[in-house]
């Protein structure tokens, strides 16, 4: 897992396994497993993870594809 701390200030694309984000993000995070962003955390960008967590008091301004992506048998 890959933390970001609460005073890190991250510019740039992040590809991990999982990651929590307390601190600020200006680009995309694409995880394998969950994305936490968690309170008073700050992302500009989109995230493509398979779980995602978000607490209160989070700024996020992008997009979100959240989910494995493929379709349930019927």
């Amino acid at each position: 897992t890959l933390t970001i701390g609460e005073h890190a200030r991250i510019r740039g694309e992040i590809r991990t396994k999982s990651v929590n984000v307390r601190g600020t993000v200006e680009g995309n995070i694409f995880v394998t497993e969950g994305c936490e962003l968690q309170a008073g955390c700050t992302l500009h960008g989109d995230i493509e993870a398979p779980r995602l967590m978000v607490d209160e008091n989070v700024t996020f301004r992008g997009n979100a594809k959240v989910g494995t992506g493929k379709s349930l048998p019927v």
